[in-house]
């Protein structure tokens, strides 16, 4: 059997997931620590990260940006530097998680209470 890559060691990390095109390794953390890295998938090194994200709630869009939750914003970041590229705000702060539609034009929030909202993307 051939040994396997260890590319970091870190405890609290969950939710691996590769970009849409394969480049990429989105990585979240616990609930506790709340921050997100963003991997090179070649070369498996660190490329950027954040923290203070709400509920470790970072993922790909399907534009191959990654969209970060803080207090009720939405942040679209560059997936190989991390800048933001563009935001939306007006969420409601208890947002505890989030998705895009396929197309982009939407996000749909799940709130504290358990409320789903449909927001425009733009």
């Amino acid at each position: 059997m051939a040994a396997l890559d260890i590319v970091g060691v870190s405890s609290g990390f969950i939710r691996p997931r590769f970009s849409p095109d394969g480049r990429f390794l989105l990585v979240n953390s616990d609930p506790f620590t709340l921050r997100a890295v963003v991997f090179d998938a070649r070369t498996w090194k660190p490329l950027w990260h954040v923290r203070g994200i709400t509920n470790a709630n970072a993922d790909w869009l399907p534009d191959n940006s990654v969209g970060i939750t803080r207090s009720g914003v939405v942040e679209w970041c560059d997936a190989a530097t991390g800048k933001v590229v563009r935001r939306r705000s007006g969420l409601l702060p208890d947002t505890q998680a989030w998705t895009t539609s396929p197309d982009g034009k939407w996000i749909y929030t799940i709130q504290g209470d358990g409320a789903i909202f449909r927001w425009r993307a733009g």
